[in-house]
């Protein structure tokens, strides 16, 4: 009764689908792990096998051939989890960073699916490497948020005019 229930949908709250169907249905595991520091990842365990046509020799495989527009390396895809009839609480927006199929002897197929939050965009390096010098700590920060190309945005927590002297410049 009081068990989680968890989905995968699209960064701005559309349902995912793999061939036109539900990819909600073939939820195994979902792991959420958020730190104080560093990037926070999200592992979703996929059940592998398809249902809807009986093969006698070799199953028919469900994600073996993704399309790039429904999953791909870097698409953004949003954690949900609720109890019971409870609207849907977002818990973590990741980009796709990893598959992995698994054919285990006791079970069926499965692929794993790993993401990162955004923050680990930032650990991409830019191609041509700025100096800081004499810049205030908050341009700093919208620099690297800019020339990451994540689309991610500074939202200061009080104005700059509020600081009588400026924050000691790197």
């Amino acid at each position: 009764l009081f068990a989680p229930q968890a989905r995968l949908v699209k960064q701005n709250g559309e349902a995912l689908t793999v061939g036109g169907r539900s990819i909600n249905q073939d939820i195994t595991s979902l792991t959420v792990t958020q730190t104080c520091n560093g990037v926070g990842q999200t592992e979703i365990v996929l059940n592998n096998q398809r249902f809807d046509a009986f093969q006698l020799f070799s199953p028919i495989w469900r994600y073996n051939k993704l399309d790039p527009k429904e999953i791909s390396f870097g698409s953004r895809l949003r954690v949900d989890f609720r109890y019971g009839s409870d609207p849907w609480t977002p818990m973590m927006l990741v980009r796709a960073t990893e598959l992995t199929f698994g054919f285990p002897t006791g079970s069926g197929g499965t692929m794993t699916l790993k993401g990162e939050d955004l923050l680990s965009v930032l650990k991409t390096r830019p191609t041509k490497s700025k100096t800081h010098e004499k810049l205030h700590e908050i341009d700093i920060v919208e620099r690297t948020l800019t020339d990451c190309g994540c689309g991610l945005s500074l939202a200061p927590l009080v104005p700059r005019q509020m600081f009588a002297a400026p924050l000691r410049t790197l």
